[in-house]
């Protein structure tokens, strides 16, 4: 029996609303405490992600306005491009045209350069003209014999393959007979 009495509890047991009365604030304080918590945690881990969210919308934003400028330099640069390659091409014609000019350049000068080694002295020339196959040469001579003479010259130069006297007008100027002419002839191959 002795033992038995070592089981019983003799001590007056506490009543359980009472036990429950001074832990519920305890257990209520705690349970609260920890919703706050897990609600702080939730809240500040929401505003970091905020937080990343709106960085990456600013790099995001930061990237859209690069690339818009990028873009309009792109378009700017693409203009500049066509214009240059407009007036590249502008230039090339141009060029082409003065190189075309050049040659005829020279190859009338050849041929001016013929008619002022033929030329007399007591001629004037008042127009010369060049197609591509034919020239024209109107002047004055103060002689008939040297219109011949002149015509000649012209056929002997190689720079002229039919030369002839198209046309004479006698005048007289300042008490003076003087020979208005003109001259036609085709120019030669070599030219």
């Amino acid at each position: 029996m002795s033992h038995m009495l070592d089981r019983i509890n003799l001590v007056p047991q506490k009543p359980l609303a009472g036990k429950i009365k001074r832990k519920l604030p305890l257990v209520l304080g705690l349970t609260l405490t920890l919703i706050v918590l897990a609600i702080q945690g939730q809240s500040h881990l929401l505003s970091q992600r905020i937080n990343r969210l709106q960085k990456d919308i600013h790099t995001l934003e930061a990237a859209v306005a690069s690339h818009s400028q990028i873009m309009t330099r792109l378009t700017i640069k693409k203009t500049e491009f066509t214009e240059l390659t407009n007036q590249n091409s502008e230039l090339e014609t141009r060029v082409n045209r003065l190189e075309g000019m050049q040659q005829h350049k020279q190859r009338f000068s050849g041929l001016l350069a013929a008619i002022a080694d033929a030329l007399p002295p007591s001629m004037i020339c008042r127009r010369i003209a060049f197609t591509r196959q034919t020239g024209e040469i109107a002047g004055e001579a103060r002689g008939y014999e040297d219109l011949p003479d002149f015509v000649e010259r012209l056929k002997n130069s190689g720079r002229f393959a039919e030369v002839s006297l198209a046309a004479i007008n006698r005048t007289t100027r300042d008490s003076e007979m003087v020979f208005e002419f003109n001259i036609t002839g085709r120019l030669s191959e070599q030219n």
